[in-house]
């Protein structure tokens, strides 16, 4: 259906442009309505028709006019179908007919940017441009242009072509944001090719010239890359921080700065910059306080009169919060068995409350002997204690931690009586080789 509506509209041109005569400019506005409308296909199919229908006249002014519909042709396909190649067709067809002024020049500038812009084909665009310096430089400003074919090269990779370019830029507009943009890419194209200290001597004339911020941030930034591959870190890092403010890309210029700046820790490059990265101002680096000590302090050991193999039973009364005497509590004590020398052990405080004690074992070579050679049968207080008895020890006193009448009050504890001790199933030890008195 649509190709049925382009074919009516084929055949309906030529008899508008009839009826409308030498109207030269209303065909042309009627072409024009048909772009505004969004009817691009539509508006080419009309101006290539009335480019062939203006062809059969021989009247200079038509001439100039199919030079015209053959552009707007071209830009339509160009900029609305997609068809780049298909529109320097159309446009080179409009430069043929010998066109000149304005016209010829809008012509030529479009194919150079239909070959740099749309089909990116470099070496095409920069001998369009060349060609388009070369035919108006008398008409119109060909400065713009003439940093495009420096940018050709480049992109190009022919550095020594790019530069002689730009310096032609530099000279022929001192003093201006072109010159300021040539000499960045002059920079940059030693900055490519690894020769930097003459990049950052570039950059340095370019500062010179005090271009606008947004040129004096890329150069700087691109300076401060130049002096780090130079291994002048200190310099980089400066030239990275006056780029920070103005330049497009502050990320970028951040990563670079902290690359550096880590760069120079390593190195131990010294500098309040390094300290900064460190610390802010003169502060001191935190220093964690000493891991609290967990040893146990060793029990306090009370002087002693007796003998030095053991400890005397602490006896008597407790006191309460005022330091008053409680009567009839007295101090536990428990002792330990002897050892097998003989030698004898006093008996020391036990748990508080419970009135569990082990009289002194071995206090004279009869009992020593009777002793060794028996064994004391486990839990016999803990019996005596179960059934209401006082607790007593082997030799039948009771235990000093116990409650035992008037002499517990004084402090004292009564005297010892002997009590046999119980044989049990196990094997006896082997008795101490001291012998008693009887033997």
């Amino acid at each position: 259906m649509r190709r049925v509506e382009q074919l009516l509209l084929a055949l309906l041109v030529p008899a508008l442009m009839t009826c409308q005569g030498d109207d030269y400019q209303g065909q042309m506005t009627r072409g024009m309505e048909m772009i505004y409308e969004g009817a691009y296909q539509d508006a080419e199919i009309y101006f290539l028709a009335l480019a062939r229908r203006l062809s059969r006249r021989d009247d200079p002014q038509a001439l100039s006019w199919r030079a015209r519909a053959l552009y707007q042709a071209g830009k339509v396909e160009h900029l609305y179908l997609g068809e780049p190649r298909r529109a320097v067709a159309r446009l080179r067809e409009a430069l043929k007919l010998g066109i000149e002024g304005n016209l010829a020049f809008q012509v030529q500038l479009e194919i150079a940017n239909i070959f740099y812009d749309r089909l990116r084909d470099y070496r095409n665009a920069s001998l369009e441009f060349e060609r388009l310096i070369n035919q108006f430089s008398d008409q119109q400003d060909t400065g713009p242009y003439r940093y495009r074919i420096a940018q050709c090269y480049f992109t190009l990779r022919q550095f020594d072509q790019a530069r002689a370019e730009a310096r032609l830029l530099v000279e022929s507009h001192k003093d201006t944001r072109l010159a300021a943009e040539g000499m960045l890419l002059l920079a940059n194209s030693y900055y490519v090719e690894g020769r930097y200290r003459e990049a950052a001597e570039a950059h340095a004339k370019l500062q010179l010239m005090h271009p606008s911020d947004d040129i004096a941030s890329r150069s700087l930034y691109e300076q401060g890359l130049c002096y780090q591959q130079l291994g002048a870190l200190p310099r980089a890092e400066r030239a990275f921080l006056a780029a920070l403010p103005h330049h497009p890309r502050p990320d970028i210029v951040q990563i670079s700065l902290s690359q550096v700046r880590e760069q120079m820790r390593k190195e131990g490059f010294p500098g309040q910059e390094v300290e900064a990265t460190a610390r802010p101002g003169n502060a001191r680096p935190a220093t964690s306080p000493p891991a609290p000590s967990f040893r146990r302090a060793a029990p306090a050991v009370k002087p002693s009169g007796g003998k030095a193999s053991g400890k005397e039973p602490v006896t008597g009364t407790t006191t309460g919060k005022a330091g008053a005497p409680r009567p009839g509590k007295t101090a536990d004590t428990q002792t330990r068995p002897a050892a097998a020398t003989g030698a004898r052990q006093e008996s020391r405080p036990g748990p508080a409350g419970k009135g569990k004690a082990e009289p002194a074992t071995g206090s004279t070579p009869e009992e020593h002997g009777q002793q060794r050679g028996n064994r004391r049968q486990p839990g016999l207080e803990e019996t005596g204690r179960k059934r209401g008895k006082p607790a007593t020890g082997d030799s039948g006193a009771p235990a000093s931690g116990a409650s035992a009448g008037p002499a517990a009050t004084t402090g004292q504890a009564p005297p010892e009586k002997k009590q046999p001790v119980k044989k049990t199933d196990t094997a006896p030890e082997k008795p101490s080789p001291v012998p008693g008195p009887g033997k």
